[in-house]
């Protein structure tokens, strides 16, 4: 005879898995509507260097307009960073996208872009 906790752990195993692929399926059904630049970080073929041009290289008075993230040249600082570091230790998303910028950057390491 099965215990109440193994039964327990089994029901929600298979629950689990009955409801995992639903979010997965919803996404498919709609990525033949979406054109490219509306698509996420998180979808392989990732044009870096397209990314860095529009939101590392500014093209109108220090401003980024073709970046499509929100919080490009926000003063808002990361509430999980702010609980984790405190108020003064954290950055803003505008610092945090200018360092992945410099030269020794993230995004511009993976963008490829030559040294200066």
């Amino acid at each position: 005879m099965k215990s109440t906790s193994t039964t327990t752990t089994m029901l929600l195993i298979t629950a689990a898995a009955v409801i995992a692929p639903a979010p997965v399926q919803g996404r498919e059904q709609i990525l033949g509507d979406e054109d490219k630049g509306q698509r996420r970080l998180f979808f392989s073929g990732i044009d870096y260097e397209l990314i860095y041009n529009r939101c590392c290289v500014p093209n109108t008075d220090g401003e980024w307009p073709d970046c499509k993230c929100p919080k490009r040249q926000s003063d808002e600082k990361s509430w999980v960073e702010t609980l984790l570091l405190g108020e003064e230790n954290a950055k803003t998303y505008e610092a945090k996208w200018d360092e992945q910028c410099s030269e020794n950057g993230w995004l511009y390491k993976k963008a490829n872009m030559p040294p200066n």
